[in-house]
């Protein structure tokens, strides 16, 4: 009589069910918001366009693909920029620089704040600057 070999098997299976295109396509629109505006505006009509392939029941998977690709290096441009010091150094022989204090102050405690002066002692891109700069330190 022949012997019968039993042999135990494990079958390791993963219950957890693949995302859907869908599903993908939603979290890829969320993370979407979390780039610079140029790559959003950018990655947000791709996505679109995916939507309209997937409501006609054509195959997104390639493009959700590329768009995770996009949003990857989107993103990692974004801490490489936000990783970077900016050292900004007017020369104190500038008026609007004698007045920084006061200017703070004023973008911090008014919505509205007009900056004059004379044009002859200030150009005024770099005044422009300085109180821009100045703007972000106030609100920080």
């Amino acid at each position: 009589m022949p012997k019968r070999m039993e042999a135990d098997s494990i079958v390791t299976t993963d219950t957890s069910p693949a995302p859907t295109d869908s599903q993908r396509l939603a979290s890829l629109k969320q993370a979407a918001g979390d780039v610079m505006l140029r790559d959003a505006e950018r990655l947000e009509r791709r996505l679109a366009g995916l939507n309209r392939r997937l409501r006609d029941n054509k195959p997104i998977s390639r493009g959700l693909e590329e768009v995770q690709r996009e949003l990857s290096r989107a993103q990692q441009q974004l801490s490489q920029r936000e990783n970077q010091q900016v050292a900004l150094n007017y020369p104190p022989e500038l008026p609007v620089v004698e007045r920084r204090e006061d200017i703070i102050n004023a973008i911090r405690d008014h919505q509205v704040v007009v900056v004059a002066g004379r044009p002859a002692l200030v150009k005024p891109p770099s005044c422009l600057k300085c109180v821009w700069n100045w703007a972000g330190a106030a609100v920080a």
